[in-house]
């Protein structure tokens, strides 16, 4: 266990980047974890109280998050991420305006976790870890750098309110022939697309660059997002992951935009590669 003291009082839009890795093979026996070790990142503060407590747990198959003042107190549950044998992952805590957001591989956590004590009282953050199987790599302190998560997170719930404004009139209170012809229009169509996705990554407490040249031609193209979101389920929802596996295909091969084939190839393997898919044949290569 090891301590990283704090150089700046730490405010919302702070974060904090950590790396590690499993490395070897872990033992299984009727896919438990029991001989991989959990490991811990804390923010604690002079007095050695926990101000947050966040522990994966293998054996568990779930991350549990704590704080500490006086006794433990209620713990919040979420699950165990998605790690891979001999992979270095990144585990970044990021200090929104009144709970950590936690993320693993840039990947929400399904919870996050209320601030019960003063976040200016950090002082230190803890490491723990480093038994059987397991090895820290690197750290990002904070700076004055603000996160992504930070910066964008009223863009996006209130790009969904304006396309929300713009709708309501078009069908309130319309017959089902006019709400229809509406939503024929390219102009409706678009609209309606537009915020069914972004709602839904909303919904998410996700985030996503909205002045991204490739992400905004996606969101404005009616075609290309009528394929999107029409070409199959999401699993789990991750629609944010499906449009930036999306938007980094046509970066790399920008004739997606106008070759229809290469398009629908492009969508179809966004939302592929959105899920990670667990295979038994190789389970044991999975944490």
């Amino acid at each position: 266990s090891t301590r990283y003291f704090f150089d700046k009082t730490l405010e919302p839009g702070n974060f904090i980047e950590v790396y590690g890795m499993y490395v070897g093979e872990p033992l299984v026996g009727d896919f438990s974890w029991w001989g991989l070790s959990s490991f811990s990142v804390n923010i604690r503060d002079d007095w050695n109280n926990y101000l947050l407590h966040v522990n994966p747990r293998p054996s568990w198959y779930g991350t549990v998050m704590n704080s500490y003042s006086w006794g433990w107190q209620t713990e919040v549950w979420a699950e165990f991420p998605s790690l891979a044998i001999n992979e270095e992952f990144k585990l970044t805590i990021v200090m929104m305006d009144d709970h950590y957001r936690i993320l693993f591989n840039d990947e929400n956590l399904s919870a996050t976790f209320p601030y019960r004590m003063d976040i200016s009282t950090a002082s230190y953050l803890w490491l723990s870890g480093g038994g059987t199987g397991f090895s820290w790599n690197a750290i990002k302190m904070p700076t004055n750098e603000i996160a992504d998560v930070y910066r964008f997170k009223d863009v996006l719930a209130e790009a969904v309110a304006s396309l929300a404004d713009t709708i309501t009139p078009q069908v309130h209170g319309k017959t089902a022939s006019q709400v229809k012809s509406y939503a024929a229009t390219t102009e409706g169509s678009l609209a309606i697309l537009q915020w069914q996705l972004l709602r839904i990554i909303d919904e998410q407490n996700e985030h996503i660059n909205m002045s991204d040249e490739t992400i905004s031609w996606i969101l404005n193209d009616r075609e290309t997002l009528e394929t999107f979101m029409t070409s199959g389920d999401v699993g789990g929802n991750r629609y944010k992951k499906a449009l930036e596996i999306l938007a980094e295909i046509i970066r790399q091969d920008p004739g997606a935009k106008e070759e229809a084939v290469k398009r629908r190839l492009a969508v179809a393997t966004a939302l592929t590669f959105s899920t990670d898919v667990h295979s038994m044949a190789v389970w044991a290569n999975l944490i």
